[in-house]
């Protein structure tokens, strides 16, 4: 299968972006951040793809609206304890495009045995809950639990064959584990860190890329300040 509109030549864009950063504290002790965003792409020679396969139409033009929030409660009062840290922070991603894509089966063939619209329109919906935790001599555990779920707006799943399941559409869920520790000794600190991530989808064609997979890491990192 061949998707012409992943040319590389074709994929020269200019890229626009609007962004807004802010702060707030909030009754309860509680600090709110915001970033809301928006990306627009501006494909130089990319041209829309029709039914036909050929390149007609104006140029192809991506949008990303993200929003984000990050909500940190650093004393929590039931129960109150020391040292201890809550934050939640939350993404959202809306991507639009007016390409469509073609996939074909033979090689040199202009003729698509599949066209689809919106094919990579998508919206993403990202969840962190993040625990911190410092002791009195100042040994600190962290815990992180990362969930994103990104869905498609009309891109079809293939089954482990690579047939399009045109009565569905992709999902694709990745969860990350995050469990570390540091420990300082003066102007340096060591920490260890063991991430654990679990990804699943309704997507089983996996020739080229894996949607279904499980994957742990531990990292060892020293630090020091100067």
């Amino acid at each position: 299968m061949i998707d012409k509109s992943l040319a590389i030549p074709q994929q020269d864009h200019v890229r626009n972006k609007i962004y807004l950063k802010g702060e707030s504290y909030l009754p309860g002790n509680v600090y709110l951040e915001y970033s809301p965003s928006y990306t627009l792409k501006n494909y130089k020679s990319q041209r829309i793809i029709d039914e036909s396969g050929v390149e007609t139409g104006p140029l192809q033009q991506d949008g990303i609206l993200e929003i984000g929030l990050k909500l940190s409660l650093p004393k929590l009062k039931y129960p109150p304890i020391p040292g201890l840290v809550f934050i939640i922070a939350t993404n959202y991603t809306w991507y639009y495009s007016n390409q469509n894509s073609i996939q074909t089966g033979e090689t040199g063939t202009i003729i698509p045995d599949t066209w689809m619209q919106y094919f990579y329109d998508y919206n993403q919906i990202q969840v962190t809950p993040q625990i911190y935790y410092t002791f009195p001599n100042n040994i600190r555990l962290t815990l992180f639990f990362d969930y994103s779920l990104k869905y498609y707006a009309a891109r079809p799943p293939r089954n482990a064959d690579g047939i399009w399941l045109m009565n569905e559409k992709e999902f694709d869920i990745v969860r990350t584990l995050t469990l570390g520790t540091s420990f300082p000794m003066g102007k340096f600190s060591l920490g260890l860190t063991y991430i654990y991530t679990s990804a699943v989808s309704n997507m089983k064609y996996e020739r080229y890329y894996k949607y279904t997979y499980e994957v742990q890491t531990i990292k060892l990192d020293y630090t020091f300040e100067y």
